[in-house]
């Protein structure tokens, strides 16, 4: 009975480990798609930015492609479909005014 018990024991073990493995393959294989597309996205945006800059007129559908590809590659950079935070500019801090010199005798 003991040794009945220990082989469903390691029979239980092995299949645990293995729905891991699986399990771990697959984030892999989600995170590599998405990585992907993201590169994907941006060599488009990279191509219609490249056009426009050398002079070539965007159509209204290549504009509004490359507003969705920017889009979506800024939510798939940031895991999903959160916005990215916000860019806070921070105004120059004012230095203090400097301490008066020590007369020296």
């Amino acid at each position: 009975m003991e040794l009945l018990l220990r082989r469903a024991t390691l029979l239980l073990a092995a299949l645990a480990a293995a729905a891991c493995r699986n399990e771990a393959a697959l984030e892999r294989k989600e995170k590599q798609a998405l990585a992907d597309s993201v590169s994907r996205a941006q060599d488009t945006v990279h191509k219609l930015n490249m056009k426009e800059l050398s002079g070539g007129e965007l159509t209204e559908e290549e504009r509004a492609a490359r507003q969705r590809l920017k889009e979506q590659s800024d939510e798939d950079q940031n895991g999903g479909n959160t916005p990215p935070p916000p860019e806070v500019q921070h105004p120059p801090a004012e230095e203090p005014p400097a301490p008066p010199a020590a007369e020296t005798r």
